[in-house]
């Protein structure tokens, strides 16, 4: 099968996801807005997956989401049928612990401003995590050796002061989560970006960021796996965000399906200068078994 152009210039439509199936040996699928919306599955997400699966194919489930770590994300797709393969998924906090062992083997003890979830993850991965604070006017870096920032449910103004101060201090300075805002019931809640920019804008030091549309998750899990350069072209990303989910695509060099189940509309592609390869209503099949 092959997919028609019918969704502007240089962008293929799909209206079933078997037109690619036999392009791209490697899938990395976002959640939010592509398999899931809240508990309820999008479209055939879990049968595709299921397919991926028997021809051999290659997955990851990567989420901007700091409030969950692998183990929660892993849940949601075992509750909705499909069991993940070992290592195919990445929360924002395992790829926190994937960037310093990668990239910064010798640090080993971090301040952390994101959810109890996230310091659970940490701690598994073998790192000593501070979440506490001294005193304002009392402040002593306690061999910290690196800010990281999530969205942090405990975010008070101790809390800033003192990560500005061991920014300011040297020590290295990691966004793991940058999303603005998250919905609950219909309302836009504040998300991580409401932590870190505060402590960009004390120190003047821009922050290293890990999430969406950064492309460091790809490099790390091509470091990983040992996936060679040469299999980006066999590479797609699946997501519902164009300035996240397509804009990491495009960042690591690889191909990218836009769904329009999740926060971007028909509209905003069209407005938009940025342009996926391929677009899809959602995550659909002929026929499902």
């Amino acid at each position: 099968m092959t997919a028609t152009i019918a969704a502007g210039p240089g962008i293929q439509r799909v209206k079933l996801f078997e037109e690619l199936l036999d392009k791209y040996q490697y899938f990395v699928f976002d959640l939010d807005g592509v398999i899931f919306h809240g508990p309820h599955v999008i479209g055939d997400s879990i049968p595709i997956l299921k397919l991926l699966m028997a021809r051999g194919k290659q997955m990851y489930f990567y989420s901007n989401n700091s409030r969950r770590g692998n183990p929660e994300l892993a849940q949601r797709l075992i509750n909705a049928g499909f069991v993940p393969p070992k290592n195919s998924v990445i929360s924002t906090p395992y790829l926190t612990a994937l960037y310093l062992h990668f990239k910064h083997p010798t640090v080993k003890k971090v301040y952390l401003m994101a959810s109890e979830l996230f310091t659970k993850e940490l701690r598994t991965d073998g790192f000593e995590v501070v979440v506490d604070q001294d005193p304002i006017g009392k402040f002593d870096t306690h061999g910290i050796q690196a800010v990281v920032v999530g969205c942090d449910w405990s975010f008070c103004y101790n809390r800033l002061a003192y990560a500005s101060f061991l920014v300011k201090s040297g020590v290295d300075f990691i966004v793991a989560d940058s999303d603005p805002y998250f919905v609950i019931e219909g309302l836009k809640c504040p998300a991580a970006a409401y932590v870190y920019e505060p402590i960009r804008k004390i120190t003047g030091i821009a922050p290293t960021v890990l999430c969406k549309p950064a492309a460091f998750a790809l490099e790390l899990l091509m470091e990983r796996d040992g996936i060679p350069a040469t299999a980006k072209s066999r590479m797609l990303m699946i997501g519902d965000s164009l300035f996240t989910d397509i804009a990491f695509g495009q960042n690591g060099g690889i191909d990218t399906l836009l769904v329009l189940s999740g926060v971007t509309s028909p509209a905003d592609l069209e407005k938009s200068e940025l342009k996926p390869t391929y677009v899809s209503d959602l995550l659909k099949l002929s026929k499902v078994e």
